[in-house]
């Protein structure tokens, strides 16, 4: 952004309408920033740290218009220790007259193709302002069930040779794409159509997921040489990832070896309602007497397979805008299971407010309500510890826990192959790596080398489909694909 003196914000207490916001947002988001200030405000650049600027919300014009609740951000951030650096604000091109203030700069967000237009919107919209793009996307994320994402390497150089030329600031986005371990992947919402994320943040940047540099790393690399006019320090090297024999997971329980008493409710509710963010939530009733017709779900969120006297009946996925499947009950007294699994929240644009997760309605089976349940939670905050009940060569059908173990002498990144286990998550070592599913495009789950260790590594899989295989291996490099 080149030398520029910019005056210290000082701290002022929110305002009444920010107030209007609720302290059951405010209050909590203000705790976690000052906790996050404890730890951050030492490493500022005015205390000979390496920060040297911090961003003001994120994107918030894409969401809202809302001064005051920027302005009480801006005030929170503040307090917390952080107004001793540059405070910005980032939005869209379009976007950038509602999410900012006037006493911050302001940068703009893009992807390939659009710096010139980008610039152009925010040299008219602040026109003494600093030109700086706060994300640059050199690449973009994964979602279940669409094909791998990539990007115009030759595209992006061209672009990056055209900020750089003309003396604009650059935050690459990705730089380094990374993972979302655990039930942390986001997901997206459009026209009411749900997109969730992958665990694998790949990003096709110019790191890789595992940190390694990829080809857009050197071209990039090259284009900032130039610009520079002069040579760049020698890459350090980086340890290559190892590979892993393939190894069985020699036993297993079924879910119900996971199921506690269980919670009465007379309607299903949602899984924040039991406290529960995350994970999975099992709802099971009786169907009294045969019956047939339409069994709709109520909003389910955000993927369930519906089990009759234990038999898979069928799944329901909001990805697909599904609420129901046909079922056929021909006895009397059919226990009715809906297992949902929380795929990813919803972290983008307005529907955020309400992304409640689990059976968030009524379920209604030939149009005729259906209550008195029972709820089992599943959190899965760790790795399910339910003792094994047999080996999986004898086998269960349906949803269950897999166990296994394997040997290392020597320790190092590995990609772990999913393919052939269906749809489930997995823990190494009590480390929540992700979620898979065979539908793509993430095939395999970056494990980092530190959460190996030399001599035996425990491997725990939840599934909700029975694999066809119990073997799984560590590959050199990810897969991606259908």
């Amino acid at each position: 952004m080149g030398p520029r003196r910019l005056p210290r914000l000082a701290s002022r207490r929110p305002s009444a309408r920010a107030a209007q916001h609720g302290a059951r947002f405010t209050t909590p988001a203000e705790r976690w920033i000052a906790r996050l200030g404890q730890e951050l405000a030492p490493l500022l650049s005015n205390r000979g740290g390496p920060i040297i600027a911090v961003q003001v919300e994120n994107e918030y014009g894409s969401f809202d218009k809302d001064k005051a609740y920027l302005a009480w951000h801006r005030d929170v951030l503040v307090r917390a220790g952080f107004g001793g650096v540059l405070l910005y604000t980032a939005d869209g091109d379009v976007q950038l007259p509602n999410g900012t203030l006037p006493d911050l700069p302001a940068v703009v967000n893009f992807g390939t193709g659009a710096a010139e237009n980008a610039f152009k919107r925010l040299a008219a919209f602040r026109p003494d302002g600093p030109m700086m793009t706060g994300e640059y996307w050199a690449g973009w994320f994964d979602q279940w069930g669409r094909r791998h994402s990539t990007t115009n390497a030759e595209r992006q150089t061209h672009e990056l040779a055209w900020m750089l030329g003309r003396g604009y600031s650059i935050n690459l986005y990705m730089f380094h794409g990374g993972t979302t371990f655990g039930f942390m992947n986001g997901a997206n919402i459009d026209n009411k159509r749900y997109f969730p994320q992958t665990s694998s943040y790949d990003y096709d940047a110019a790191l890789n997921e595992s940190g390694r540099l990829t080809a857009k790393y050197f071209a990039f690399r090259d284009v900032i040489s130039r610009h520079l006019g002069q040579a760049l320090p020698p890459i350090p090297a980086s340890q290559a990832p190892i590979m892993i024999p393939p190894f069985r997971l020699t036993v297993s329980a079924p879910l119900s070896a996971l199921l506690d008493r269980g919670v009465p409710v007379d309607r299903p509710r949602s899984m924040e309602s039991f406290g529960q963010a995350y994970g999975y939530i099992l709802y099971r009733t009786t169907i009294p007497a045969p019956a047939r017709g339409e069994l709709v779900i109520g909003d389910v969120r955000d993927y369930a397979q519906v089990y009759l006297n234990g038999a898979l009946a069928g799944t329901i996925d909001r990805r697909l805008d599904q609420d129901r499947i046909t079922i056929d009950v021909t006895s009397t007294d059919t226990r009715l299971d809906i297992l949902v699994e929380n795929s990813g929240r919803v972290n983008f644009a307005l529907p955020l407010r309400d992304e409640r997760k689990g059976i968030t309605r009524e379920v209604r089976l030939a149009d005729k309500e259906l209550t008195n349940w029972t709820v089992f939670p599943l959190p899965m905050t760790t790795a399910p510890a339910a003792a094994p009940r047999r080996t999986t060569t004898s086998g269960f059908d349906g949803v269950g826990v897999y166990r296994g173990t394997f040997q290392l002498t020597v320790t190092g990144d590995t990609f772990l192959d999913t393919r052939g286990w269906g749809k489930g998550t997995v823990w190494i070592n009590g480390h929540h790596l992700g979620r898979f599913w065979d539908i793509g495009p993430q095939q395999t789950l970056y494990v980092p080398g530190p959460w190996l260790r030399a001599g035996r590594n425990e491997i725990v899989v939840f599934s909700l489909t029975r694999p066809a295989h119990e073997t799984m291996a560590g590959l050199a490099a990810p897969v991606f694909g259908s």
